[in-house]
């Protein structure tokens, strides 16, 4: 799976909505002198902050470009989900009412642990797939009225676009992943291309296993002899395997996938 890396929203714009309530907390003119004379005490309640302000539905569907999904806000319509549409909204959180910016390690961890159960796939099922996610948190403007939710959406990519997603609200699949979604690699003329098995291809993913290795990221040729391990998916047969880059690593990814040799 595709880990996501997103910006920590900047606490200028808190701060100067925090600024604001100060000075027009501080303009207000009472004293008193306006007791004395029996003119009713002022009152001027404030709106209280809405933490789903503005937020999504689940289930919800878009239709939006690669380069779009990798903004850090969406405010597109959604569309009808048995039309056609390259993202679909699986879940909704919450960062602390008292949350200064945004918290990618928080979504990282919902985002990751909703994904198999909002497309209807087992955890085993989801790695086999190109299906990830991305997310988004509230406008400027939306955060400073006391929005603190966070949008998790299902995509599948691949070759550094986004796939028509099925038809339907989630879980969108019921009976395992098509190829059209599943895993496979192109080697013609020592490519190394990722695919769905609806094309062409030359192995098609067996399983993956957890890499050893402290926090350190391991070398290549440790990660080439830890890779022997995908012969007990493959049948002691060829095998096309991956690892995870430094930054997932130092995330905490030892995911590695396994591919084995096929006809296609």
């Amino acid at each position: 799976m595709t880990v996501h890396h997103r910006h920590l929203r900047t606490t200028m714009a808190a701060l100067a909505a925090g600024l604001l309530v100060l000075v027009s907390g501080c303009s207000e003119e009472t004293g008193a002198g306006d007791a004395a004379m029996g003119a009713p005490a002022s009152s001027t309640a404030s709106p209280t902050p809405d933490p789903l302000a503005g937020a999504p539905t689940v289930d919800a569907c878009y239709k939006m470009t690669y380069a779009r999904s990798q903004a850090a806000t969406n405010g597109s319509a959604p569309v009808n989900c048995y039309d056609d549409h390259t993202t679909i909204t699986y879940y909704v959180g919450t960062f602390p009412d008292d949350a200064a910016a945004s918290d990618p390690v928080q979504v990282r961890k919902d985002c990751t642990a909703h994904l198999a159960e909002g497309l209807g796939l087992s955890k085993k099922e989801l790695r086999s797939s190109v299906f990830s996610w991305i997310w988004f948190e509230p406008t400027t403007s939306q955060w400073s009225a006391g929005a603190r939710w966070f949008r998790c959406d299902a995509k599948a990519e691949t070759g550094g676009r986004l796939k028509l997603l099925p038809a339907g609200s989630s879980p969108i699949l019921t009976d395992g992943v098509p190829d059209a979604y599943f895993r496979c690699v192109d080697n013609r003329n020592d490519q190394g291309r990722y695919v769905t098995c609806d094309q062409k291809h030359d192995y098609r993913w067996a399983g993956y296993f957890q890499a050893r290795g402290g926090a350190s990221y391991p070398s290549r040729k440790a990660f080439e002899k830890q890779g022997k391990g995908c012969y007990e998916f493959t049948d002691n047969g060829a095998y096309w395997v991956t690892w995870p880059l430094e930054p997932g690593w130092d995330n905490g990814d030892r995911e590695m996938n396994c591919y084995k040799l096929t006809a296609g």
